[in-house]
């Protein structure tokens, strides 16, 4: 039976950096009858390692860092004869015109992808017309060596020339043929008589010197009948003996048809010569009887000897390597031996005296007499280069060797390691092999992931996602990135990323796990959503506290005019709307406070706290509040650590989670308020990720009520919304109580189930210093402080309605009043009132200039000046951390007249501005 020989698929280098287009590229390609070797490169270094291997290249026109007009010069200098061909999508026709003048093979632009299969078998043909145009070129050459040494062995034509006279005294028979004469019929013509129209006749005619070497010329013959024959002529001047006298032996050669074909082969010869040249070819002869050597010049150049310097065997040797010499002189002694095949075949190492190191081949034949050897020949031949070539490649295959092993474990240790869902199935999704992955996500065996299979553990909501995956692979479609959901060994779901590709009748899918993931972006967006309601809420509530300071200004003055009437109906019932819109003024106050601590905008006095005093200050108010119904259990932690926060905004709320807790537990039930301290690790923090490591005291408020939905819990936090009926809720609380936490650099998280009541845990950051003492109980109301004397206030106020009312209590009050709406107006007011004692200033000024910036340049022209700020909103200016600076005195709006007044006077009967340097100071005293 006949070997089918197998036919080798040709090797396409991919430069490709675009998985998409790699893959269509790759698709393309298999729907042809032909199969390929597809080695993909994307950047510079894996192009230029593998460029060697391939049969063709299939280049983009620009990969990241490298570009295609780069990869067609890298292809035409180190494989030159591989087609290249540009497969791009921003090929235009000056672009390919400019590739194929640079050598490019063909083109093709991406959106024509069926024209490249018949580039690609064009490029391949090309290829091999050029394999076996170079065949021929060698067996052409082989042929001209043969004919060549069929000329030198044909019968030579011998002439014996008279030195004086130039007569010819003898011609051989070859000689007579050559010309077409008969026998003897040269002999006693002139020697330059056969020369065709007596070309170099005058250098034919000179004997050659006694004892020179053969002058050889090649010259055109002319004989019988005008027949000229290009001849090969070696002369030399033998000497007579005795009486004779010498003569001119020529020996000729007819190399007409040499001469006929040498132009055909000029080029030809060039090369071959220039290939002989290439390979340090020389030639040796050594004999063995008297130990004889000779060296043409391209020997002795090999070896490191003069062209003068005498050589002979022991030379030769020494000029070996010493590691060397044992091995080839035992290899020559073999050649000599009587009965041996005479083959000498060696290669061994040279040292010249630069101390230059060559490996020479050493190929010789010795001829041999009645079993003597009488004459040894042979060449040197430098393969210094193949051997380190030999080197490079050993040291590369083992280097090649070791990446495959090494890539081989690294897959095998991907495989195993990875955190990917990682599966090789069949095309109906039956699962073949999976990754120790699987098991770590769901918490499936591999034995049971086989007997269930994937489309077992899908979600049902899922299914018709993957089976139009599967039908795209079928159709041969690329999969894009998908979700679907696999069930967990508790029976919840995760979330999973895919990616398949269908490859030799099997699908390769990786997936990751991205639940987590998806949880936290969830939690994001909803962050965000809260923090742009905070904005708008902090904006509103702003505005809010201006109209409430002009609204509980003005009833506070209608109240105190009222005292001041006689009683009657009329001052009763105007007494009595002015306490019910009162009334409705402190409502909406506390409204908007809760909507600063939902936005993060109401000024913090925060301070070292023990939360296990605080809350057992609030017992009495908690009973009061709640409710006989409810009973409440209050479970200290023993060693509790300190807390950093406003003690009032804390009370506030802890009671507003106990009014939702007692909200929902209508029918009665307890309430616990448990404290503890928690330190939470890297690991920890993952299950609450808005918090970062570190220690914690926490408040945990835990109720038997009637629980919350996830979907209620989802949007707790967020500013009025409420699951109470309308009228009997502001949705404001637990807005409250999330701002002040988040503002306070802590967090609060909740945990309920329908029916199982609810827990809200708030976390504080643990303060190490030890914890401040409260103030003491409220001290009773007095009479509202005035003015001492003649003092000047400084009122500063973008609101006009604030700025009146503010101006009209000092006056009031018995103070001088000074009004200023900006910044740049009030720093006029003082340069021309030099009596103003006290700057009574808002925090948020327009015109570029704020109440701190404003405050901070009145101190550097008048140190002495006293400052009292006010504001609705913090936004950063006399707060730090969202907690007002230990030396900044503040009243926040809306302020009542008895607190301005209370303000005003304990600021102008501070210690001296001068004496304790504000901490938010800019300038310099003066």
């Amino acid at each position: 039976m006949h070997q089918v020989r197998e036919v080798r698929a040709p090797t396409i280098l991919l430069l490709e950096d675009s998985n998409i287009d790699a893959e269509l590229i790759t698709l393309q390609l298999e729907r042809t009858d032909r199969r390929f070797l597809i080695v993909r490169a994307t950047e510079r270094a894996s192009y230029v390692a593998r460029l060697g291997d391939a049969d063709v290249v299939l280049a983009d026109y620009s990969v990241p860092g490298f570009e295609g007009m780069e990869a067609l010069d890298l292809c035409q200098d180190r494989a030159p004869d591989t087609p290249f061909i540009f497969v791009s999508g921003v090929i235009g026709e000056e672009f390919a015109t400019d590739a194929l003048k640079r050598g490019a093979t063909d083109y093709v632009v991406k959106h024509r992808l069926n024209r490249l299969p018949a580039a690609l078998d064009r490029a391949l043909n090309e290829a091999d017309e050029r394999r076996r145009a170079r065949l021929a070129e060698g067996r052409l050459g082989e042929s001209q060596r043969r004919l060549q040494a069929t000329v030198d062995n044909v019968q030579v034509g011998i002439l014996e020339v008279e030195p004086v006279t130039g007569i010819i005294l003898r011609a051989n028979p070859a000689l007579h043929r050559m010309l077409g004469y008969g026998d003897q019929s040269l002999v006693g013509l002139q020697a330059t008589s056969i020369l065709l129209d007596g070309e170099g006749r005058e250098s034919a005619a000179k004997t050659p010197p006694a004892g020179t070497r053969v002058v050889r010329q090649e010259k055109r013959l002319v004989g019988q009948a005008g027949k000229v024959i290009w001849a090969d002529m070696s002369s030399v001047f033998v000497v007579g003996s005795g009486a004779a006298r010498g003569y001119v032996l020529t020996s000729i050669l007819d190399i007409t048809n040499r001469k006929h074909t040498e132009e055909a082969l000029r080029e030809s010869e060039l090369k071959l010569r220039l290939a002989a040249e290439a390979a340090r070819l020389g030639n040796w002869e050594f004999d063995p009887r008297n130990g004889r050597l000779v060296l043409d010049e391209r020997c002795r150049s090999l070896c490191g000897f003069s062209s003068d310097e005498p050589v002979d065997y022991q030379t030769f040797i020494r000029r070996c390597h010493l590691d060397d010499r044992p091995r080839l002189r035992t290899a020559i002694a073999e050649a000599l031996r009587a009965g041996s095949s005479g083959r000498l075949a060696q290669e061994f190492r040279t040292i010249t005296r630069e101390r230059r190191l060559f490996w020479l081949a050493i190929l010789g034949q010795a001829v041999m007499e009645n079993g003597i050897s009488t004459r040894f020949v042979g060449f040197l031949q430098d393969i210094t280069r193949q051997k380190r070539t030999e080197e490079a490649l050993l040291r590369s295959n083992e280097v090649l060797e070791a990446r495959v092993l090494e890539r081989t474990l690294q897959r095998d240790r991907t495989w195993q390691l990875s955190r990917d869902l990682m599966m090789v199935a069949d095309p109906q999704l039956v699962p073949v092999a999976v990754n120790p992955a699987w098991s770590a996500i769901l918490d499936w065996t591999e034995s049971e992931l086989f007997k269930l299979g994937i489309i077992e553990l899908l979600h049902p909501d899922d299914e018709g996602v993957v089976q139009e995956e599967l039908q795209r692979l079928r159709k041969g479609l690329t999969t894009q990135s998908f979700e679907a959901r696999l069930r967990h060994r508790d029976d919840n779901y995760r979330t999973i990323s895919w990616t398949w590709v269908l490859a030799e009748g099997s699908i390769y899918a990786v997936g990751r796990d991205v639940t987590d993931e998806k949880l936290a972006h969830d939690r994001l967006r909803q962050a965000q959503k809260i923090e742009t309601i905070g904005q708008l809420t902090g904006g509103v509530a702003h505005d809010f506290n201006n109209l409430l300071t002009v609204i509980v200004g003005n009833l506070e003055s209608v109240h105190r005019h009222l005292r001041k009437m006689p009683d009657g109906p009329a001052a009763v019932r105007i007494e009595r709307a002015a306490e019910n819109a009162m009334q409705g003024a402190q409502r909406a106050s506390v409204l908007t406070q809760r909507l600063l601590a939902f936005s993060r905008r109401q000024p913090l006095r925060p301070r070292s706290l023990d939360l296990n005093k605080l809350i057992s200050g609030m017992s009495d108010l908690l009973i009061r509040t709640l409710g006989a119904h409810i009973t409440i259990d209050v479970v200290p932690a023993s060693d509790l650590w300190f807390a950093m926060a406003d003690p009032n905004q804390l009370e506030n709320s802890i009671l507003n989670l106990a009014v939702n807790a007692r909200d929902a537990m209508s029918g009665g039930g307890r309430l616990t308020i448990a404290t503890a301290n928690i330190t939470l690790d890297r690991s920890q923090t993952l299950q609450i990720p808005e918090l970062p490591p570190g220690q914690y005291v926490t408040v945990g408020i835990y109720d038997t009520g009637s629980g919350m939905s996830a979907e209620t819990i989802a949007r707790a936090f967020e500013p009025f919304f409420t699951t109470k009926d309308v009228g009997h809720g502001t949705g404001l609380g637990l807005s409250q109580v999330y701002g002040f936490v988040k503002q306070s650099g802590g967090h609060v998280r909740i945990t309920s189930d329908l029916g199982q009541g609810t827990l809200v845990r708030i976390y504080l950051p643990r303060e190490m210093t030890i914890a401040e003492e409260a103030d003491g109980g409220s001290a009773a109301p007095m009479a509202a402080p005035g003015s001492e004397g003649n003092e000047m206030i400084l009122v500063v106020e973008d609101n006009e309605e604030v700025r009146a009312y503010s101006a009209s209590v000092l006056q009031e009050l018995g103070y001088s009043v000074v009004q200023a709406a900006n910044g740049a107006a009030a720093l006029q007011a003082l340069r021309h009132n030099s009596e103003i004692r006290l700057l009574f200033t808002d925090v948020g000024l327009p015109e570029g200039m704020n109440g701190r910036q404003l405050a901070d340049a009145a101190r550097d022209e008048w140190p002495e000046i006293k400052v009292l700020f006010t504001s609705g909103y913090e936004d950063g200016a006399v707060t730090r951390d969202h907690r007002v600076e230990v030396d900044v005195d503040l009243i926040s709006k809306p302020f009542s007249y008895q607190d301005l007044a209370e303000r005003v006077r304990a600021a102008l009967d501070s210690r001296r501005a001068g004496d304790t340097p504000s901490r938010f100071r800019i300038g310099p005293s003066a």
